[in-house]
């Protein structure tokens, strides 16, 4: 059995936390290490954090790690957790959101088979249920998507220039091949994983809090030329709508965030290699098709926030289609290698 562990980022969720490690403890396979990354180290609630963790009854000797993160910054939390894995030499690491609810007890057996069965998967994901439904454009939207959306180019499973993820349709296997990692639950062969894939400049961004999308921007400066696999059904994983949010909520500054970040998902489509003039302009059709969708959602509705989000959208845009987001230009004052290396230094071993 090939050694691994979880890498739990966590971000003011200490009820959602707790849950879901006493819900790790009744799973089928167990890891050899759960690490957590606290987002707010400095909190009230951070004694809180380590008191529960403590007094959470592990079924067979588990190490536990709290590692303070020096940025609350779900990206570089995943970093620290990379970095943390390096060092300890696991073979397999798997990033679980701290919202993310196990259903059943083989979920995490479940996720993580393809990549004990098959040493070339470079990294597996799944579908997840969630609380609230996405709704799905219709009238004015479907016509604006069918005559401006790329999507129809690309197969399901399969990611555009423009960030836009393509639905697989899953039949009767119970795996699927795509070609990047979404969602709060993400399992890597850590050999695949290299300080290269992860970018200082999407810690910039979600420094900023204009952050969107960032388990797809890693997916995609990992992905090698065999797909990743993605356990299909929902019914291992859960998440709920109620947690605290890491990422902007405001309509105005979602939507900006939500603009900006397609920039950043366009600059890294083709992982560490040069983005091509082609992938430049479907992320334009993509900017003026969602923008035309987005004031007619208001234009219909005279809601003020969805004027919000339609304002923030466009503003969002011009700035995604004339800066690139570095960290130059969002955070010059951070040494992000460095802030890693002195985070490493303030773990602490809970059992």
């Amino acid at each position: 059995m090939q050694n691994f562990c979880i890498c739990i980022p966590t971000y003011q969720r200490d009820d959602s936390l707790i849950l879901l490690l006493k819900q790790l403890m009744e799973q089928s396979l167990l890891p050899d290490c759960i690490v957590i990354i606290d987002g707010v180290p400095n909190a009230d609630n951070t004694s809180t954090v380590l008191d529960n963790l403590k007094n959470v009854n592990l079924r067979i000797p588990i190490t536990q790690i709290y590692l303070p993160s020096n940025h609350a910054n779900l990206p570089y939390q995943r970093f620290l957790g990379y970095k943390f894995a390096h060092q300890k030499n696991y073979e397999l690491i798997l990033f679980i959101d701290d919202d993310i609810s196990l259903l059943q007890k083989d979920s995490i057996f479940s996720v993580m088979k393809p990549l004990l069965d098959n040493p070339q998967i470079f990294g597996v994901s799944t579908n997840i249920s969630f609380e609230v439904s996405k709704k799905q454009p219709k009238n004015v939207s479907s016509f604006i998507i069918e005559k401006l959306g790329s999507s129809k180019k690309y197969i399901p499973g399969d990611i555009t220039p423009s960030g836009n993820r393509i639905p697989i349709y899953c039949s009767n296997y119970e795996y699927e091949d795509v070609s990047y990692l979404s969602g709060g639950v993400m399992g890597y062969r850590m050999k695949y994983l290299q300080l290269e894939n992860f970018s200082q400049d999407l810690f910039a961004l979600y420094e900023r809090k204009l952050g969107k999308g960032e388990d797809t921007i890693l997916s995609l400066r990992v992905r090698g030329k065999i797909p990743f696999k993605i356990l299909c059904s929902n019914k291992y994983f859960f998440h709920p709508d109620n947690n605290p949010h890491a990422y902007p909520t405001e309509a105005f500054r979602r939507g900006y965030s939500i603009a900006y970040s397609r920039r950043m998902i366009n600059d890294n489509y083709r992982g560490i290699n040069k983005v091509r003039i082609i992938d430049k302009l479907e992320l334009y059709k993509s900017y003026l098709g969602t923008n035309i969708i987005n004031f007619f959602d208001f234009l219909f509705s005279l809601n003020s926030k969805k004027f919000s989000y339609f304002w923030g959208y466009a503003t969002g845009s011009l700035r995604g289609i004339f800066q690139k987001p570095t960290t130059k230009n969002l955070a010059p004052h951070i040494n992000w290698w460095k802030d890693a290396e002195e985070a490493l230094k303030n773990m602490i071993i809970i059992k």
